[in-house]
Order: C-alpha cells, then sequence, then structure tokens
C-alpha cells in the first residue's frame, strides 16, 4: 500500500490473499486493513521530517505457522 509516501508491504511469511470476500483484495499481502492504517498513522508522526518510508510487515517462522491454520 502506498499513502503519502508510506509503503507497507508483505514479507517474509506473510500470506497473500487468493480469494475475494476479505476487507483485502485478492493479490494483496492479508494485512488486515484497520492495522495497516494505524502503522501508516504510526510512521507519518514518527518520520514527520522525511518524504516517505517503507515497513515491510514478517512473521517468524510464518510458513511453519500457516499449516496449522
Amino acid at each position: 500500500m502506498l499513502t503519502d509516501g508510506i509503503i507497507i508491504s508483505g514479507g517474509e511469511g506473510v500470506g497473500v490473499v487468493t480469494r475475494p470476500g476479505l476487507a483485502v483484495t485478492p493479490g494483496k499481502p492479508a494485512i488486515n486493513p484497520v492495522p495497516e492504517s494505524m502503522i501508516g498513522n504510526s510512521m507519518r508522526d514518527a518520520f514527520k521530517l522525511f518524504k516517505g518510508a517503507e515497513v515491510i510487515i514478517s512473521v517468524a517462522d510464518g510458513a511453519e505457522l500457516a499449516k496449522k491454520t
């Protein structure tokens, strides 16, 4: 997602939405809109002097955890 120079993307261990019906569009990282918005707002507040930032959300052992869900 890109908002006001803030890029939030999924890294290792973050799944990609494959079917319609969720709040996230298929093909996008499975990061829910409310936490994504909160992260973006926090980044904007913390880095007001910068023109942008990139946040990569990752999950340690995400592939293994996914097998259990």
